[in-house]
């Protein structure tokens, strides 16, 4: 981890109450307990869930990828307001036109 903060996880201070300077109680944490306990118990529980393999495997993709994640209407707006493409494209190489039938044959 840098001394940036990149890479880092807010998992240690929400469910074991560490201290972290740069992580914040946001009120979706702060919502389920009123004391620190309660609330680092519900967040502890929360990652023993096990999450749908559908929804793991496109947020690995897209963590990967570095795309975003969400529903088609998110990622039409994000495009927009990106002015770029925020979705990879199908693999493979692209299919082959067909020839132009008006194209005089040489050979």
């Amino acid at each position: 981890m840098s001394r940036h903060g990149v890479g880092r996880s807010s998992y240690r201070a929400h469910a074991l109450g560490a201290a972290d300077p740069l992580v914040s109680a946001h009120a979706l944490y702060r919502a389920p307990g009123r004391s620190p306990a309660r609330r680092q118990e519900d967040y502890r529980l929360r990652f023993r869930a096990r999450e749908d393999e559908e929804f793991v495997g496109e947020l690995r993709q897209a963590t990967n990828g570095g795309w975003p994640v969400g529903n088609d209407r998110f990622k039409r707006e994000t495009a927009k307001a990106l002015k770029c493409r925020v979705t990879p494209l199908p693999p493979g190489r692209p299919p082959r036109a067909p020839p132009d039938k008006r194209q005089m044959r040489l050979l």
